[in-house]
């Protein structure tokens, strides 16, 4: 079992907050983090900010590991409904896209009353960060680069999976996010109804040796980056694809 415990504290500066961590007994450190936007719950923010960083950025249990088996002791108790998608704070949703996705199952206690593991060997490994203005799951995928996965669209794989568990989803998407994409041909008033619906164009990426079907909404001003937002199941015909996305012009 993997065991990480965060505890926030406001600072003299507004905008910056002092999140202490602990992973494990013996390894504890501080973050300092900068958190220059208008908004009411700020150290909020600056709690997902240092678990995503310790989580994701730093990876301190490994890049594979998802929600299953990691517990998470946190001071603020708006943390647990975001990772699990059941805030009514959406203005702090943008800084849990990524854990409400990888982390989703993870198994997550409030203590907001005491920090008493905290040892003053903390203070020998400190690390400053300003918060990104929001904090979404990357992937590269070949043929459109860096690309955000979106929460509804592992909530519809693993609903259309035989409802397969968040941690189980996250892992089999990930693996097909590789070059044995093709891109789905398709009929152009798809495309222009695409572009009603959604305000941009959808590609459609296949995985052969699985046969699921990825939509990737392209680029447009709500989001700089491409942008799975769903996945279904089906068999495509051979001459319904392009060729391999890593060997595509």
């Amino acid at each position: 079992m993997n065991e990480l415990t965060v505890f926030t504290r406001a600072t003299e500066q507004p905008e910056r907050f002092e999140v202490s961590f602990a992973n494990g007994v013996q390894r504890q450190g501080v973050l300092r983090i900068d958190v220059p936007y208008a908004i009411e719950h700020r150290d909020v923010a600056a709690e997902l900010g240092a678990l995503h960083h310790l989580l994701i950025e730093r990876a301190i249990f490994g890049d594979d590991r998802a929600g299953n088996n990691l517990h998470l002791t946190v001071s603020r108790g708006q943390v647990r409904k975001l990772m699990h998608r059941r805030s009514g704070l959406p203005e702090l949703t943008p800084w849990a896209s990524a854990l409400s996705v990888q982390f989703a199952d993870a198994h997550i206690r409030i203590e907001n009353r005491s920090a008493a593991w905290e040892k003053p060997r903390r203070l020998e490994h400190v690390t400053e960060f300003t918060l990104a203005d929001r904090l979404d799951l990357i992937y590269h995928v070949p043929g459109f680069g860096p690309t955000r996965l979106m929460a509804h669209a592992l909530d519809q794989f693993c609903a259309r999976a035989n409802h397969l568990e968040a941690h189980e989803g996250w892992r089999q998407i990930r693996y097909m996010l590789g070059p044995a994409l093709q891109r789905v041909l398709r009929d152009p008033k798809l495309d222009e109804a695409a572009r009603e619906r959604h305000g941009t164009n959808a590609v459609i990426l296949y995985a052969p040796a699985t046969g699921w079907n990825f939509v990737i909404a392209q680029p447009n001003d709500r989001s700089p980056l491409p942008t799975i937002t769903t996945a279904y199941h089906r068999k495509q015909r051979p001459q319904d694809l392009g060729p391999m996305m890593s060997t595509a012009a």
